[in-house]
């Protein structure tokens, strides 16, 4: 859907359409519509309302408040749609893990492991090996940095999911960063986040000049 295609629809009548796309079906034009939103930096209260999984501590949560608000704005989503969504082959950015908690209905998926395209020894899996797993309503998934991954909703859907940072990947954290700076910066270009982390310096995909160079 190009931006010219785009509507807006109360969140009542969205829901309805994934119980039943026959109700929108000239709208989305054959490919089911997808709504993904972070309202937890918007109203952190939301955070009361579920148990954060033991087994994914988050760097993050202990960087400051500021720090926290900007993690949720830019990695934590609730995920809405109808059967038939399909999210395409991907790994997460920024060499993140990541966990989903499915709360209504039921999602399909397919995992390759990161070394799947290497040349295999008689002690590594086949390389084409996949992984296969579908999700219903009270489940948790949690897939490891690198590991790529398609996802098909197998009926109307509702999913919490956050990227996290541990001790088991904030290096390859830190190299994917240093790997793609420009649009980790651009990331980072809120007024309160550089007043709590002390930046004096900005940047146009480092065509600007530290604001505090001196001749």
């Amino acid at each position: 859907m190009c931006s010219s295609d785009l509507f807006k629809m109360r969140l009542r009548t969205f829901l309805k359409y994934c119980e039943d796309p026959s109700l929108l079906a000239e709208r989305a034009a054959g490919s089911p519509l997808y709504f993904g939103f972070q309202p937890f930096c918007r109203e952190c209260s939301l955070l009361n309302d579920f148990t954060w999984p033991e087994e994914c501590n988050n760097l993050y949560a202990d960087l400051g408040d500021e720090i926290y608000e900007w993690y949720l704005r830019h990695f934590g989503v609730l995920l809405i749609g109808p059967a038939g969504t399909v999210t395409p082959t991907h790994a997460d950015l920024f060499g993140t893990h990541a966990w989903l908690a499915q709360l209504w209905g039921s999602k399909k998926f397919v995992f390759e492991p990161p070394d799947r395209h290497r040349e295999p020894s008689t002690d590594d899996l086949p390389p084409n090996l996949q992984y296969e797993a579908v999700v219903h309503a009270g489940d948790l998934i949690v897939f490891p940095q690198g590991w790529r991954h398609n996802v098909t909703s197998l009926t109307a859907s509702i999913s919490l999911s956050f990227n996290f940072v541990n001790h088991t990947n904030y290096a390859a954290h830190l190299l994917e960063i240093c790997r793609d700076l420009p649009a980790w910066m651009r990331r980072l270009d809120s007024p309160a986040l550089r007043k709590a982390l002390n930046i004096t310096w900005k940047s146009d995909d480092f065509r600007t000049s530290r604001s505090d160079q001196r001749d």
